[in-house]
């Protein structure tokens, strides 16, 4: 292998696939006195703080950005190389700049580049940011110049409140100065002006002809004088005729006396409708109290009666003397059409009797956690729908956490089980002895108690039940359902195997299977279920997985999940809102996460569509990861991702679905192995991906192999891979895997 400037910044920063290579480079630098020295210096220059940098509209070989570019991608024409390389060893700033984008380079390529959130937050705000710039730029410009403080004209001195005040007062202390020392006395008898007696009118010790009284004009002439020290009589209390004139009283109303007198001991009893009187008004003599009632209670005014119709009516009952009126009961059978539960049995309606309606399911349980999504399947409209907080659980209708959620529903057994996304599992009625089931299809769930002792719950997967027994008051336990399928198995025809494994968080708990004998799992303990498992089954000390307490999801993916969370809404179908999520919306992370949302509810059209989309390579390989554990789950989801693969692919749709299922040792010992060095170079993308995908899987190496990179680029990594199978490496490392 030549030593060129390329190789060797390939070797410092590890980028060299083939250990053969890359200790030929090492021997021939350390030969070399002038490339041991220029190794120093690379290192040197990459370590230097103040070094500057090429400008970006900088000239010449070596300070074009993309010159750079193209010598690094291998691409620069040969011509132009050593040139390019002179100009580099001739200057620091330009060593230094390549030999940082080179590293640069090969970490990108080793592990995904990692963006601060910070970062990428400030990324998505450059829109908004530039809109208010301009909004505060237009305002800017429209607001009038401000005139300059040496421009403007001096305040003017005026008098103000305070001094207006303050002359007023000197004022007034003169004149209260000057009347003090009688000075205003000789103006005052110039004038004839004499001080005014004060006069206080009502005194008791006042002679009568020293107080004078204003006549009144509206008082009658003969109306008499009051007499000093003599209290006049009260007289009686007349109608007010000014008062009535004014306020005129309502015909309907009866004055209430201002202290009504208690009632008489004895109530006449109420005369029929057409005996009784109308009420009194205010003009209407009270009528004589009876012989024993006390002569200064006057007569009560009754209120007027309330009209009713004639047949509504009784009369009252004569009552003795001191029992109140009561009013009987009316009958039921009083106001036909009326139904009086207690009261009145309904009458069953003439004609045919209608269908029963439907009885609605026992609920099993409520969501009890809020901002998290749980959508339970609608067998009558065949739909996903949200499930809403507080919102009693239907048994027997799959529930489905989603991807990045953990939501919590409280069980009416007494248990609370958090489905740890992507994950479902149905509830059924509680059965005779009490004990609810839960059947898990896949996915993580945690079960806890509610503080109570011996509280039992029965699980079922895979065809299979049993009973666990919480055997203390606070005891929990940790669930994982999941099926993988072998390689090259086919998952239409083929169920894959199912391994099931329980942890006990805290407690104890005793796990027993229908006719075997019962296993205690103590704390951090766990036991592994499963067809291929033997019963009874031995519990391990290998404690608690880290997903039981906590939250593994990244950054970006919290920040995708709380817009699914606002989108989604209970009135709609989640496949429909998904989709709009998935196709519109601007953010990245939003959008990947509500494809692979979809392809849990069994639509794979998308997420199969992002392998065919060069600007969706960063999520090539967990697309794919996504479908092959599609195809584990159920054969009926197996059978939707090959739909989908025909659907977007057409002819390559059955070379796809081969790849996707995988290849054993011998698969690839009987030709699929060079089917796959061949497919690198399909004319297809996808093809192209899958291809590297599983040879990436099976060998561990990449050799700088890009899928998206032209054929020209493409040329030196496929030869690689040639020599890779021409050696036997790729099934001998596919068998050295399955023995693992």
């Amino acid at each position: 292998m030549r030593l060129t400037l390329r190789n060797m910044l390939a070797h410092l920063d590890g980028g060299i696939p083939d250990p053969e290579d890359d200790e030929d480079i090492r021997k021939r630098i350390a030969e070399s006195e002038f490339a041991t020295n220029l190794m120093h210096r690379v290192r040197d220059v990459m370590r230097r703080l103040r070094i500057g940098a090429p400008g970006l509209g900088a000239r010449g070989p070596g300070l074009d950005p993309n010159t750079v570019a193209e010598y690094l991608d291998h691409v620069l024409p040969d011509e132009q190389v050593a040139d390019f390389e002179k100009a580099c060893l001739q200057s620091d700033m330009e060593l230094a700049e390549v030999a940082a984008a080179h590293q640069v380079l090969t970490l990108a390529q080793v592990e995904p580049v990692d963006i601060e959130p910070a970062a990428r937050e400030r990324m998505y705000r450059l829109p908004e940011v530039a809109v208010e710039a301009a909004k505060t730029a237009e305002v800017r410009r429209r607001e009038k110049p401000a005139v300059p403080e040496y421009l403007r004209e001096p305040p003017r001195k005026r008098l103000g409140l305070r001094g207006v005040a303050v002359l007023a007062l000197a004022g007034c202390v003169l004149v209260a100065v000057w009347a003090a020392t009688g000075g205003l006395a000789p103006w005052a008898e110039r004038e004839d002006l004499e001080p005014a007696v004060p006069e206080v009118a009502g005194l008791p010790h006042t002679p009568e002809e020293a107080v004078e009284t204003a006549p009144d004009a509206d008082a009658p002439d003969d109306r008499p004088e009051p007499q000093v020290g003599i209290e006049p009589p009260l007289p009686e209390e007349p109608p007010d005729e000014a008062a009535s004139e004014e306020v005129p009283a309502e015909p309907d109303r009866p004055v209430t006396p201002a202290k009504p007198a208690p009632l008489p001991p004895e109530v006449e009893p109420m005369p029929p409708d057409d005996a009784r009187e109308p009420a009194a008004g205010p003009d209407d003599v009270p009528s004589p109290a009876p012989d024993d009632a006390p002569d200064e209670a006057p007569e009560p005014v009754l209120p007027p009666a309330i009209e009713a119709p004639d047949d509504l009516l009784e009369a009252a009952p004569e009552l003795p003397p001191g029992e109140p009126v009561v009013e009987p009961r009316r009958d039921s059978e009083a106001v036909p059409g009326v139904l009086i539960p207690g009261l009145q049995e309904p009458v069953a309606p003439e004609g045919p009797t209608p269908p029963a309606e439907k009885p609605e399911r026992a609920t099993v349980g409520r969501l009890a956690s809020d901002r998290q999504l749980l959508l339970q399947f609608n067998p009558d409209k065949d739909r996903w729908n949200r499930v809403v907080m507080q919102t009693a659980i239907k048994p027997e209708y799959p529930l489905l956490a989603l991807p990045t959620y953990r939501p919590v529903v409280a069980l009416t057994a007494g248990f609370t089980a958090q489905w740890i996304g992507p994950a479902q599992a149905e509830l059924h009625p509680i059965e005779g002895d009490g004990a609810q089931v839960l059947e898990i299809d896949y996915g993580r769930l945690t079960i806890h108690t509610l503080g109570r002792a011996g509280t039992q719950i029965r699980l079922a997967f895979g065809g299979r039940a049993a009973t666990l027994t919480f055997t203390e008051a606070e005891s929990g336990v940790a669930v994982h359902v999941d099926r993988t399928a072998g390689p090259g198995d086919d998952p239409e025809h083929e169920t894959a195997p199912l391994l099931a494994t329980l942890w006990t968080t805290r407690g104890s708990a005793v796990w027993q299977t229908d006719g075997e004998e019962p296993v205690e799992v103590g704390t951090g303990e766990r036991i592994l279920l499963g067809s291929a498992i033997a019963e009874p089954p031995e519990p391990e000390p290998t404690g608690a997985p880290a997903w039981v307490g906590e939250d593994q999801t990244s950054f970006l993916d919290r920040r995708a999940s709380g817009v699914l969370v606002d989108e989604l809404q209970a009135d709609r179908p989640a496949a429909l809102v998904l989709r709009e999520l998935a196709v519109g919306h601007r953010q990245r992370e939003v959008r990947w996460l509500a494809v692979r949302c979809l392809g849990y509810l069994g639509q794979f059209d998308l997420m199969v569509s992002v392998l065919d989309d060069e600007d969706s390579r960063t999520v090539w390989f967990d697309s794919l990861d996504e479908l092959r554990a599609a195809l584990a789950r159920d054969p009926r989801l197996a059978a939707a991702v090959g739909e989908a693969l025909e659907k977007h692919y057409g002819a390559d749709a059955e070379t796809l679905y081969r790849m996707l299922r995988g290849y054993s040792a011998d698969d690839l010992r009987n030709g699929a192995a060079a089917a796959l060095v061949e497919g690198l170079e399909h004319e297809q993308l996808a093809v192209r991906v899958l291809s590297f995908w599983n040879l990436r899987e099976l060998t561990g190496l990449g050799l700088y192999y890009r899928p998206e990179h032209p054929a020209a680029r493409r040329q030196q990594p496929v030869q690689h891979w040639r020599e890779r199978l021409a050696s036997g490496e790729i099934a001998r490392r596919a068998e050295e895997r399955e023995l693992k």
